[in-house]
C-alpha cells in the first residue's frame, strides 16, 4: 500500500490503483478459498494492530499522549479477539461443536471494543484523566465478553439456515453511531491534532462506519458484502496506523511544540487578567484609602513611619509633617493615646497577631473616643515585616452606644415590672430574654432557659383536646404579622404545673423591616377563666335549684336533634299549687318546695339526663336515646317520690307529662308540644284536690298556731249557714257559704303567732300587721 494520501492527481491515481488491485487480489482468493482469505485480512489487521502497539509502547517514554495510549491498549485487546474470530470459523476445524454463530459473535464483540476504543481516545484529548481505569476497563470487557460467548450466555449473532440474527444487526448500527460521536468529537477538537493526523483519523473513522454498515447487508459470505467490509477494515487498521505513526514517529516534536504553544497563550492571558484585576485592585485600594476618614501610618522594622494617610478631620490635632520618617515614640501623642498606641503595637510584635483597644481624650467640644488597630504587613524575602496602624474617630458610636445601652435599660426595667410573662426570642426561636412573670409561669430559672429553644421552656398544649399548641415563632415568621392563640390553651411549667394563659406573639423588626426576632407575652387567666365560668354557669343554670335554665334546655335539644340520639324523650314537670303555697306560706316555703323538686328529679333520673327548669314552677328533662317506657317509668318514679314527701305545711303535688320523638322526620317543637298537653292534662286531673288539701293544711296550721281560731271559725261558719237558711238560699250555696264563714280568717297563716296570741293590747305597728291578713284571704 501506498505511504502518502496526498490530494495531488498522480499520488491520488496512485492510491486508486493499488485499492483495486488489492480489491482484486481479495477477490480472487476468497474464491480460491473463503477461509484463505478471511485469514489473510484477519492477519493483516492482526500484524498492523501489533505495530500500532508496538509504537506506542517504544514511543511512551517521550511522548505523554493519552489519545494514542487509550488506541494501543483498544486494539491490543482487539487483536486476541480477532485472532479468536479467525480460528474460529467452521473450516479452521479449532473449536469443535460451534458453528458459525461464534465466529460472528467474536466479530462483534470485537467492533464493540473498537469502537469504545475510537470513543474513549477522542474524549481524552484535552483532559486530565486517570489512565489507569482505561488500562483495566478494556481487558475487563474483553475477558467478559469472551467468556460470556464461550459460556452461551452471550447473544447470538447468527443462525444457521436463517442468516444474521436481529442483536447482531442492530449492534452493527450501534457501534456505527458510537464512531459517529467519535467523528464529531474528533472535529470539535480538530485544533489539537496536526492536519495530516486529522485526515487520516478521518478516513479511518469513516472507513470503521463503512466496516460496520456492510456487515448488516450481507446474506452470505461469498456475496460482494461481505468482501467490501474486509476490505474497509483493512483501510480503518491502515488510516489508524498511519496516524499513530505521525504522531508518534514522524511529528512528536509538532505535537510538543503545539501544546507548549497552547500552554503557553493561556498562560499570557492568565497574566493580562492578573494584571488587568491587579490593577484595578490597586485603583480600588488607592480609592478606599482616599475615602477613610482615619489616621493610617506604616511602621518599618524600627519602628519609624514610612507612610501615612491623615483624614480631612483632625482626629489627633497634629499635622502631617508631625509623621513621616519619625519613630512613633517621638510623635507628640496626647494622653492617654500615647500610651495606648504603645500597647497595642508592642502587643502586636509580641504575640504577632493584630491588636485593638479605645482611649478617650478630653478636648475643649467635649469627650473624644477613639479606637486604634494595629495589624501585620508580611514581608518576603527582600522586604521585612511592617506594621500597619489605623485610629478611628469613634465619639459618634460611643455617643450612640450610650444611647442604646440607656434604652435598653430602660426596656429592661419596662420588661421586668410589666404584670404579663414575656419572653423574647431570636428568629431561631432561642431564648434571649425572660422577664421575671415568665421565670414564675414556666418554673425555668432565666440563667437555665437563655439560648434553650422556646419549645423547650415555653410548651403549651390545648386544653381539651390536649394536643400541643403552634410553634408561636414559626406562626410569626409565616403570617409575618401578629399571631394569638385560642383561649383554650394551657401553659406546662417545668414543674408540672398547668396554668391557663391567653398568649400573643409579635415580630421584632430591623429599621428594613426584617424580623430580627420575636416576643412573645403571656398572661395568667385562672381568675378571668374562673369569672367566666362562673358567668357561663348563671347564664346556663337556675341560681335557685341549680338545674339547667330555659336557655341551656333550648341549645342542648338544638344539639340532640339528630338520628344518632333517636329516640329523644322529654318530660314535662309542674308544681301544683305553687302560687298557692307562696300566698299562703311565703316565698321562702315556695322556694324550699321548688328545690325539693329538683333533689327528687336529680335523685330519680340517670346520668346522661338533663334536667332544667324552665321558669316558675315547670321543669323539663331531656332524655337522650330513651324509649317511651323507659321515661314514663322515669316520669312515674318522680311523681310517686315526690308525694310521699312531707314539707311541713306545704304539700308536694306534681303534674307530668312526656312525649318520644322517634323518627328523624318528626319535628321536636310538635313532641315539645305533646309533652307540654300531656301535662296539663294530667295537671287538671289533680289540681283541684291538692287546692283542697292545701286549705285545709291552712286551716289547721292557724288553729294551731291561735288557741281560739278554731273556736271562732266554727262559730262563724254556723252563723254563715244559719243566715243563708233564713234567706232560703239553695242548698249548695248554703254550703259555699258556710265554707266562706270557715275560711273568713285564712289570712292569718301569714301572722306571727305571737302576735295572734297577744293577751295585752297590740301596738300601732302590730294593729298594721293585723290588718294586713284580709288581703291574703283575697289572694287564697
Amino acid at each position: 500500500m501506498t505511504d502518502n494520501v496526498e490530494k495531488r492527481p498522480v499520488q491520488i491515481a496512485k492510491f486508486a490503483f493499488i485499492q483495486l488491485v488489492v480489491l482484486a487480489f481479495l477477490f480472487a482468493i476468497k474464491e480460491y478459498n473463503y477461509n484463505l482469505s478471511h485469514a489473510f485480512v484477519e492477519c493483516y489487521c492482526i500484524a498492523v494492530s501489533l505495530g500500532i502497539v508496538f509504537i506506542v509502547f517504544n514511543s511512551n517514554t517521550h511522548i505523554d499522549n493519552h489519545f494514542i495510549r487509550i488506541l494501543s491498549t483498544g486494539y491490543l485487546c482487539m487483536i486476541l479477539i480477532d485472532f479468536l474470530h479467525m480460528i474460529a470459523y467452521k473450516g479452521m476445524n479449532i473449536f469443535i461443536g460451534y458453528n458459525s454463530n461464534l465466529p460472528t459473535q467474536l466479530w462483534i464483540l470485537s467492533r464493540y471494543v473498537e469502537g469504545f476504543a475510537l470513543l474513549l481516545a477522542t474524549l481524552s484529548v484535552g483532559k486530565k484523566i486517570k489512565i489507569n481505569y482505561i488500562y483495566l476497563f478494556f481487558p475487563l470487557i474483553t475477558i467478559s465478553g469472551v467468556s460470556l460467548i464461550f459460556s452461551g450466555l452471550f447473544p447470538n449473532a447468527f443462525i444457521e439456515g436463517q442468516g444474521l440474527t436481529p442483536f447482531k444487526i442492530i449492534s452493527e448500527y450501534v457501534i456505527v453511531g458510537i464512531i459517529l460521536i467519535s467523528l464529531l468529537l474528533l472535529f470539535l477538537k480538530r485544533d489539537r491534532f496536526d492536519k495530516n493526523v486529522r485526515r487520516f483519523l478521518y478516513l479511518s473513522f469513516l472507513s470503521a462506519i463503512l466496516t460496520d454498515l456492510m456487515f448488516t447487508f450481507y446474506g452470505d459470505p461469498f456475496d460482494v458484502f461481505n468482501l467490501l467490509g474486509h476490505y474497509f477494515k483493512i483501510l480503518s487498521v491502515y488510516f489508524i496506523y498511519k496516524a499513530v505513526m505521525q504522531i508518534a514517529i514522524k511529528t512528536p516534536q509538532d505535537i510538543i511544540f503545539r501544546e507548549i504553544e497552547l500552554k503557553k497563550n493561556s498562560l499570557e492571558n492568565e497574566v493580562r487578567n492578573y494584571i488587568v484585576k491587579l490593577e484595578s485592585l490597586n485603583r480600588s485600594q488607592a480609592a478606599l484609602i482616599n475615602s477613610l476618614q482615619e489616621l493610617v501610618f506604616v511602621l518599618d522594622d524600627q519602628l519609624t513611619i514610612i507612610e501615612f494617610h491623615y483624614p480631612e478631620s483632625d482626629v489627633l490635632y497634629l499635622q502631617p509633617e508631625d509623621f513621616l520618617n519619625k519613630h512613633y515614640d517621638e510623635i507628640g501623642f496626647p494622653e492617654p493615646a500615647k500610651s495606648t498606641i504603645k500597647e497595642s503595637i508592642e502587643a502586636t510584635l509580641q504575640y504577632g497577631k493584630p491588636s485593638r483597644a479605645e482611649y478617650y481624650l478630653d478636648l475643649h467640644e467635649g469627650r473624644g473616643w477613639y479606637d486604634i488597630q494595629v495589624s501585620i504587613i508580611l514581608g518576603d524575602k527582600v522586604t521585612k515585616n511592617k506594621l500597619l496602624c489605623t485610629i478611628r474617630d469613634i465619639t459618634e458610636r460611643r455617643k450612640m452606644e450610650e444611647i442604646i445601652f440607656n434604652e435598653k435599660e430602660q426596656f429592661k426595667a419596662t420588661l421586668l415590672s410589666i404584670g404579663e410573662g414575656v419572653i423574647a426570642t431570636d428568629v431561631c426561636g432561642n431564648i434571649l430574654v425572660m422577664n421575671n412573670i415568665a421565670e414564675k409561669l414556666t418554673a425555668w430559672n432565666r440563667e437555665e432557659a437563655l439560648g434553650k429553644s422556646l419549645g423547650e421552656v415555653f410548651q403549651v398544649i390545648h386544653e381539651i383536646t390536649r394536643e400541643k399548641c403552634s410553634n408561636p415563632v414559626q406562626k410569626v415568621l409565616e403570617t409575618a404579622g401578629i399571631f394569638k392563640m385560642s383561649g383554650y390553651t394551657l401553659l406546662l411549667s417545668k414543674a408540672n404545673t398547668e396554668t391557663p394563659i391567653e398568649v400573643s406573639a409579635a415580630p421584632i423588626r430591623s429599621s428594613t423591616g426584617k424580623a430580627t426576632g420575636i416576643v412573645i407575652v403571656f398572661r395568667d387567666i385562672t381568675e378571668k377563666r374562673e369569672k367566666q365560668r362562673q358567668i357561663e354557669y348563671l347564664s346556663f343554670h337556675d341560681s335557685l335549684t341549680g338545674l339547667y335554665n330555659r336557655r341551656y334546655i333550648s341549645e342542648i335539644l338544638k344539639q340532640l336533634d339528630t338520628e344518632e340520639n333517636l329516640p329523644l324523650a322529654l318530660i314535662f314537670i309542674d308544681v301544683n299549687g305553687l302560687k298557692l303555697s307562696n300566698d299562703a306560706f311565703g316565698h321562702q316555703a315556695g322556694d324550699q318546695l321548688l328545690r325539693t323538686v329538683a333533689k327528687v328529679m336529680q335523685g330519680a333520673c340517670r346520668a346522661g339526663d338533663i334536667i332544667g327548669r324552665l321558669g316558675g314552677d315547670e321543669f323539663a328533662i331531656v332524655l337522650p336515646r330513651t324509649n317511651e317506657t323507659i321515661a314514663k317509668e322515669i316520669q312515674e318514679k318522680i311523681v310517686s317520690t315526690a308525694s310521699q314527701i312531707t314539707l311541713d305545711s306545704v304539700i308536694v303535688s306534681l303534674a307530668a307529662g312526656c312525649a318520644v320523638k322517634t323518627r328523624s322526620d318528626q319535628d321536636i317543637d310538635g313532641i315539645i308540644t305533646n309533652a307540654e298537653n300531656n301535662m296539663y292534662k294530667n295537671k287538671r286531673h289533680s289540681g283541684k284536690s291538692m287546692r283542697s288539701h292545701t286549705i285545709e293544711t291552712v286551716l289547721r296550721n292557724i288553729n294551731l298556731k291561735y288557741d281560739s281560731e278554731q273556736i271562732h271559725t266554727e262559730r262563724v261558719s254556723e252563723y254563715c249557714e244559719a243566715i243563708a237558711r233564713a234567706m232560703n238560699l239553695r242548698e249548695k250555696e248554703i254550703r259555699d257559704i258556710k265554707t266562706a264563714g270557715s275560711l273568713h280568717d285564712i289570712g292569718k297563716i301569714t301572722l306571727p303567732a305571737d302576735i295572734l296570741n297577744k293577751p295585752s293590747k297590740l301596738t300601732d305597728e302590730e294593729y298594721e300587721i293585723i290588718k294586713k291578713h284580709p288581703k291574703q284571704v283575697i289572694k287564697c
